[in-house]
């Protein structure tokens, strides 16, 4: 499963943070991931009720780009050593700019390696969450 975790989807303070993180449904080990995570819109009042501030590797082996001015981060994994469980692997920190609006958080995985190296990306689940802000 690749998806995102936020204490609410509900936000009702002026900032906030999206973890982004990678789980084995069967307890097997990852070795590398290759996605992107974007909030379109945001520079396009009023389109978009938050923009990303800040994104905060939480792993080593964790490289970030930005890809364009049009809220895109990609986010490569790799690890010499199998990791098991759930793996974290980026924050971003988010600045609310209006209320009363709502947007999905969309994450598009390019690739995902089991401890041996087969892709499973194919048979992987992609959480997409929508962000509501009131």
């Amino acid at each position: 499963i690749v998806r995102t975790t936020l204490p609410t989807y509900r936000i009702v303070t002026d900032t906030f943070s999206i973890t982004v993180q990678i789980e084995s449904r069967d307890g097997q080990p990852f070795s590398g991931a290759d996605l992107e995570v974007a909030w379109p819109g945001a520079a396009a009042y009023p389109y978009s009720p938050f923009t990303v501030t800040g994104v905060t590797k939480l792993r080593s082996g964790v490289e970030t780009q930005i890809v364009d001015a049009q809220e895109t981060v990609r986010v490569t994994w790799t690890s010499a050593t199998p990791v098991t469980g759930p793996i974290q692997l980026v924050r971003l920190s988010c600045r609310v700019q209006t209320r009363r609006a709502g947007n999905q958080v969309l994450l598009r995985l390019n690739q995902l390696l089991r401890g041996d190296l087969t892709d499973v990306t194919s048979s992987t689940s992609v959480f997409n969450p929508v962000v509501i802000i009131p």
